[in-house]
């Protein structure tokens, strides 16, 4: 459990600091091509290329927010429950998680396999192909989904110890999880 653990610590850190870098490169290029472009010399194919960076953004981003727990979260109405019925529902909610992103894992990996195989699609200005960017969202899915299953892994371990852990709450106050 401890290998399984650390390895899946590594994956999600470097996809992490991709992410991080490609958000500092997005913001230089995004800042380069307006400064350029006031002076009349505009960067050709800038927005092909912050497109494709918001795909390596994104998908590099998942599954460090899944092990932060920095999804957005409405709770009008899980908020009223008890804690119990909360933990099922998180349970539920990340059992859907691992399904729905490992299925689009999938569907992308096998599209981007295809795609080099067969007739590559090209972006429209730079001609840069696709199916890199495909890995890309196979890799960050599948990643999503693994933090996802870790987080049960986890929950149904506190379940079976029976032990509480208090976690702060958006007002600062405590509340237990369970």
């Amino acid at each position: 459990m401890r290998i399984l653990t650390k390895t899946l610590q590594s994956l999600t850190q470097a996809t992490r600091w991709i992410a991080m870098i490609i958000i500092f490169v997005m913001m230089a290029l995004i800042s380069l091509a307006v400064i350029v472009r006031a002076f009349g010399k505009p960067i050709l194919g800038d927005v092909e290329l912050v497109q494709f960076a918001m795909i390596v953004l994104i998908m590099f981003g998942l599954a460090y927010t899944q092990k932060e727990e920095a999804h957005v979260s409405i709770g009008l109405l899980v908020d009223k429950l008890s804690p119990r019925v909360q933990t099922i529902l998180d349970i539920f909610s990340l059992i859907l998680t691992i399904v729905f992103s490992w299925l689009i894992s999938f569907v992308f990996y096998h599209g981007a396999v295809n795609e080099m195989t067969g007739t590559v699609i090209k972006s429209t200005l730079l001609s840069i192909p696709h199916y890199p960017f495909k890995y890309i969202i196979a890799i960050g899915l599948f990643l999503w989904g693994l933090e996802s299953l870790f987080k049960i892994i986890l929950t149904f371990i506190k379940l079976i110890k029976g032990t509480f852990e208090a976690s702060k709450t958006e007002k600062g106050g405590e509340e237990l999880w369970l």
